[in-house]
């Protein structure tokens, strides 16, 4: 009875809170027409027209004091002079305009309304922000008062509690009294103040959730499933009261009705109507949210939803709630959607159908998150499986009707991806159950899904270029994770480089055939469907080649991509030969040819094939880049091209010198000076011969074999591999040896580099202009010791004589002259200043080690010579250097 009695008085408080909406509804639509009628402006004369009479002369325009009303019984309502009545009159005579007369009424407005109006609208101040007394004293002091009124409540049962004044029952029954009086009278109090009525019916709410609740959780005296029917009716009544008393009873309404199911957690049947009860829960409180316009509370009613939901798959997940969970997910998605598709079909202009879209794509959103996290949870069982797949072909749908929605698509396709990702890793440090049956059945499920849906949408859509993305990445993604996530191999005779071809070929045919059906957007899609069938070819390559023709594939897959380019202006597929570029150079310079056989004889190997083709292939790209692209892009290419050959020589030089340890032996004398000769040959042919300004790379990259070249010989030929520090068989004949190829070659080459070098290139004409000098010092020294001591030039092993000693200084003051004969004819600063370093050098050695072993006779000698051969010089300088001294010039 008390139950029944409950639902009729709520069933009677409905119908109540329907007919004073209603009422305030038919109010509403009075004010505004009246207040459309007022703000309308004259639109004829308000002298009614009359029938022009020939017999009537003109009359003067009547001033403002003859000005009449043209309605009958207007005069005694409204004064001749309308601007000085008081404000009240006016408003007065304009409800009688606008009363039941107003209908047998000329169209026209008379303008002395019109301007009352008009003044009256002018005259009325902005609603200013309340003040701090006004928000202390009009809305926190009747708030308090709410809140006392609730305490007050608990606290009457209280005092009966302690003072065993009543029977529990007793005591409840008064406290759910109290509340639905709250409730009632909150009604009545509206009328004289909304706030008191909301602060009231808000007391009441609270008081009735916490009878219920006390009713039920801690007395016991109400089983929980009625307990729980009693406070869904209380949260129904909360949600309706707030209608009429704002956004503050609805809050309330949503906190207890969340807390609600908590009532029947423990029973295991109670799922069904745990989760039905929360769908109808959210369908009220985003009914009385969008009819109030209340963004805040479809956004809390939101979140309240996922957090129960995440609580209750963390902590109370059960395979026998699994579909009701899963049930509830799609239900809340579906629902948010549909607020926010009937909001915008109804008011597509206002900002808030926006707000409630963005929703709906929240809700979508976490709902695939949590359905992925409840397939991880029930260890890929196919219910989940298959509602993961569910929400992403619907969230598919809506980004075809609403492009919006598509960051929704793509999160989805990422989760189904990653679960399939997740699958086999579980499978194997988780002992997650896994059939490689099911595991593909449903890897082609999704990239079904995403793939060929992708592709439906293509069809009359006004942008495509987004769904032409996530179908190609989509076909690639998911034979990746099936191929990633695979412990077994494909049966025979299948194999994944037959699957990547098949499905980069099927993307290809997909490609050409949406290019000559779209002629506004054919371009751009062929663009996405070509770099995802790039891609799969990438893979097909790798995955099915041996090594050493890995990098020439794909070399030639670059290669074909830039012919693509090229003939249909593909910026996109770019990308695709730029990462095949980059994954080429990445197998040419890290593993080098060491991960195989090389086999064959010097160039005639599999090194030449693995280098020389990747080489060929960037040529021809710089060739089909001269027009149409970045000059940049060619200049790249032009510069790879050249630098994969010169390693590819590289490499042969060295297999020539190591045929069996080419990666262990150490690199000897004639091998630096091979490796010097070569870079910087290359270095002088390219400088001196292609000039042109479209041969730019070419150009930079010799200038870099160059300067690899010149930093060869100091550290190869003057250091490492130094005949006076380390043993090497030169040869037993004097000048005509080995010293002349090791020395004399790299000198000569890096006087050219030095002369072909432009201004721009002024560093490395310096470097190459030191090096030629340190390279001749250095071979006219090695040849004087070759000729003392034979083939080996180590000083460990000959000492230094005083003949060889001295032969050293002789040998570097005739050099030393001869720079300087070949400077003054060539006009040669750079010859001069080596002369001069040279001939300092033999000075400093003359008088700090030769002379220090001579006496007498010998010492004048050398000293007299020396000094000759000084003052020689300094007159060549002066002479033919610095031009002649005038007459009287001081001779210092």
């Amino acid at each position: 009875m008390v139950w029944l009695g409950l639902t009729l008085g709520v069933i009677a408080l409905w119908v109540a809170i329907g007919t004073r909406l209603e009422q305030d509804k038919q109010q509403r639509e009075i004010d505004r027409l009246r207040s459309m009628l007022i703000k309308a402006g004259p639109t004829q004369s308000s002298k009614p027209v009359e029938p022009e009479r020939p017999d009537r002369p003109a009359e003067a325009p009547p001033t403002t004091d003859e000005v009449k009303p043209s309605i009958p019984g207007e005069a005694q309502a409204l004064d001749h002079k309308p601007q000085s009545q008081p404000l009240s009159q006016r408003k007065q005579a304009l409800h009688r305009v606008a009363g039941p007369t107003s209908a047998k009424m000329p169209q026209a407005t008379p303008d002395f309304i019109t301007k009352s109006a008009a003044t009256e609208s002018t005259a009325t101040p902005r609603k200013q922000k309340a003040s701090l007394e006004e928000i202390i004293g009009a809305k926190l002091y009747i708030w308090a008062a709410g809140i006392c009124l609730m305490l007050a409540g608990a606290f009457l049962v209280k005092f009966s509690f302690d003072r065993q004044l009543l029977s529990v029952g007793v005591r409840l029954s008064i406290a759910a009294g109290f509340g639905v009086a709250l409730v009632l009278t909150s009604l009545w109090a509206r009328g004289k103040s909304e706030r008191i009525g909301a602060a009231l019916c808000g007391a009441g709410v609270a008081d009735l959730f916490a009878t219920v609740l006390a009713a039920t959780a801690y007395y016991e005296l109400l089983n929980p499933w009625l307990g729980f029917s009693v406070m869904a009716a209380v949260t129904a009544l909360a949600v309706g009261m707030s209608l009429v008393h704002g956004p503050y009873v609805a809050l309330l309404a949503l906190v207890g009705g969340f807390v609600t199911p908590a009532l029947i957690s423990g029973h295991e049947s109670a799922w069904g109507t745990t989760f039905t009860y929360l769908l109808l829960l959210e369908f009220g409180l985003m009914a009385v949210a969008r009819r109030r316009s209340w963004f805040g509370l479809s956004a809390l009613t939101l979140v309240a939803s996922l957090v129960w939901a995440l609580v209750y798959t963390l902590f109370a997940w059960s395979p026998e709630s699994r579909l009701y969970m899963i049930m509830f997910v799609l239900g809340t998605s579906v629902l948010f959607v549909l607020s926010a598709a009937r909001s915008m079909a109804q008011d597509p202009e206002k900002r808030t159908p926006l707000g409630r879209l963005w929703l709906a794509v929240g809700a979508a959103g976490s709902g695939a998150m949590l359905l992925s996290l409840l397939v991880a949870y029930s260890q890929f069982s196919v219910i989940e499986l298959s509602a993961l797949g569910l929400l992403a072909a619907g969230s598919l749908v809506l980004a075809r009707l609403d492009l919006r929605y598509l960051a929704v698509t793509f999160l989805s396709a990422a989760l189904c991806a990653a679960m399939m990702l997740a699958w086999p890793i579980a499978h194997q440090f988780l002992d997650a159950p896994f059939e490689p049956g099911r595991f593909y059945l449903v890897v082609i499920g999704y990239g079904g899904v995403f793939t060929l849906g992708g592709m439906l949408s293509l069809w009359r859509n006004r942008r495509p270029t987004c769904f032409a993305w996530l179908s190609a990445s989509a076909a690639l993604v998911f034979t990746a994770m099936a191929h990633v996530g695979a412990p077994h191999d494909l049966p025979e005779p299948l194999r994944w480089w037959m699957v990547y071809t098949g499905i980069g070929v099927l993307l290809t045919g997909a490609a050409v055939i949406v290019w000559r059906s779209r002629q506004n957007h054919g371009t751009r899609l062929i663009d996405a469907y070509a770099l995802i069938a790039t891609a799969m070819a990438t893979i097909a390559v790798g995955v099915g080649i041996d090594l050493p023709w890995i990098a020439p594939a794909w070399a030639g897959l670059a290669l074909a991509a830039s012919m693509i380019d090229r003939r249909l202006t593909l910026p996109n597929l770019r990308i695709a030969v730029g990462w095949l570029t980059g994954l080429c150079l990445l197998l040419l310079m890290v593993p080098g040819p060491t991960g195989y056989e090389l086999g064959g004889r010097v160039v005639l190997n599999r090194m030449m094939i693995h280098y020389g083709l990747p080489a060929a292939c960037f040529g021809l790209i710089a060739w089909l880049y001269r027009r149409g692209a970045p000059t940049w892009l060619r200049d790249i290419y032009q510069a790879l091209g050249l630098l994969v050959a010169a390693v590819a020589v590289t490499l042969q030089v060295r297999y020539g010198f190591h045929p069996s340890g080419f990666v262990t032996a150490a690199p000897v004398l004639n091998e630096w000076a091979a490796y010097a000769v070569l870079w910087m040959g290359v270095c002088v042919t390219v400088l001196w011969r292609f000039t042109s300004p479209t041969l730019t790379g070419l150009r930079i990259a010799g200038a870099g074999l160059g300067a690899a070249g010149l930093a060869g010989c100091v550290v190869g030929l003057l250091l490492i591999a130094n005949p006076l520090i380390t043993r090497t068989d030169l040869g037993n004949l004097p000048v005509l040896n080995w010293l002349l190829f090791a020395y004399g070659v790299p000198c000569v080459l890096s006087a050219l580099v030095m002369w072909v070098s432009t201004d721009q290139l002024k560093p490395l004409k310096i470097l190459a202009a030191l090096v030629s000098f340190f390279m001749l010092f250095a071979l006219v020294t090695l040849e004087v010791r070759q000729g003392f001591v034979g083939a080996d030039l180590t000083l460990a092993s000959h000492a230094v004589g005083s003949a060889e000693n001295y032969t050293y200084s002789l040998s570097w003051v005739l050099l030393g002259i001869g720079l300087l004969v070949a400077g003054l004819i060539n006009q040669s600063r750079a010859l001069r200043y080596g002369s001069l370093a040279i001939m300092l050098i033999a000075v400093g050695k003359v008088f700090i080690m030769d002379t220090a072993h001579l006496r007498d006779l010998w010492r004048v000698l050398s000293f007299l010579g020396l000094g000759l051969s000084l003052m020689a010089l300094g007159y060549v300088y002066q002479r033919f250097v610095f031009g002649k001294q005038p007459k009287g010039a001081d001779e210092s």
